[in-house]
């Protein structure tokens, strides 16, 4: 089997190069490689390679693609080694470059309760950011539980409300077959 984490990803979500797209073909073509070697030497996902394949129609589907097999056998480890790169990635962009919750959400494009979260999820959150965190964050689940407890006690007046009124009106039809039959 192949090694999947011999692929660094680099260029995932880059723009396709005049360079890359006569690599992939002759890669594909002349060289005869599957989709997990081309992904490698691209440094792009198997399925990237797949989706690039067949847009310059150099393959009809995917499943025909030379290396299909593999891409299927691989590509859960796939997508776990490139979302640990990634976490990686972000915790170097942290703890050893230093950049901001801002800078984070900036350069990754995410909300800042994502950013957030994620490096909680780590351990790793410096006590400055500890405290956006728990504004953010916890103050938001807390309401969040407080606004479902006032549902629950809302719910739970309602039907003594409404308890009260069949009660009230039980009450006032015999009242009236009692005034009506005099």
């Amino acid at each position: 089997m192949s090694d999947i984490t011999m692929n660094t990803f680099d260029n995932v979500g880059k723009k396709w190069t005049e360079n890359d797209i006569r690599l992939l073909k002759i890669n594909y073509t002349t060289n005869n490689l599957s989709v997990y070697n081309i992904s490698i030497i691209l440094k792009r996902t198997m399925y990237g390679i797949l989706c690039k394949l067949k847009s310059i129609n150099l393959i009809n589907t995917i499943e025909n693609a030379n290396g299909y097999e593999e891409y299927m056998e691989l590509r859960e480890k796939e997508k776990e080694t490139l979302n640990e790169i990634k976490n990686n990635i972000l915790k170097s962009d942290y703890l050893e470059n230093n950049l901001s919750i801002d800078e984070l959400v900036a350069k990754y494009d995410l909300p800042k309760k994502n950013i957030l979260k994620q490096l909680f999820s780590y351990n790793i959150l410096k006590e400055e950011d500890k405290k956006i965190y728990d504004e953010l964050i916890t103050n938001k689940e807390n309401k969040s539980e407080k606004m479902y407890l006032d549902i629950q006690e809302l719910k739970k007046e309602l039907l003594e409300i409404k308890t009260e009124i069949k009660e009230f009106k039980n009450a006032f039809n015999q009242l009236i077959g009692i005034l009506t039959k005099k």
